[in-house]
């Protein structure tokens, strides 16, 4: 009877040490990779830093307010430019705008009327019939 008991207690023993060996080597693999992912936010946030610096720089209002008068085009609003809302064209779907529609509209000096855009993917990828009519560059 105590041979079965120790033979049984040395099995359980056998398969505690297995299992203990078995959960050290997977906490040693995960506390690699916890290691690892530890120094990728660090690089993150190290590459994060030196982005929101660059952005900083790149956006002092002085450097933008340069750039902005020598690439835009920008001055005092005219009053021509100013109209009332029932003197505009009405609003147009660009997918279904008929170019010819606005013939009838009368050419007010400063305010736009729509035109169809020189180009557009969206016929393109989706095959419309601007795409099959060549309309679309």
């Amino acid at each position: 009877m105590i041979r079965i008991s120790m033979v049984i207690w040395l099995i359980v023993a056998g398969g505690v040490i297995a299992g203990l060996y078995q959960v050290k080597h997977e906490v040693q693999r995960l506390e690699n990779t916890m290691q690892e992912v530890r120094q990728s936010i660090e690089a993150d946030q190290r590459r994060l830093r030196v982005l929101e610096a660059e952005w900083s720089y790149l956006n002092r209002p002085s450097r933008l307010s340069r750039l902005a008068e020598n690439h835009l085009d920008l001055g005092p609003m005219q009053s021509r430019q100013v109209t009332q809302v029932q003197f505009l064209p009405p609003r147009v779907d660009h997918d279904k705008m008929d170019i010819f529609a606005f013939r009838d509209w009368p050419e007010m000096e400063g305010v736009p009327v729509p035109q169809r855009r020189p180009w557009s993917l969206r016929p393109q990828m989706a095959g419309g019939k601007d795409a099959q009519r060549g309309l679309v560059q």
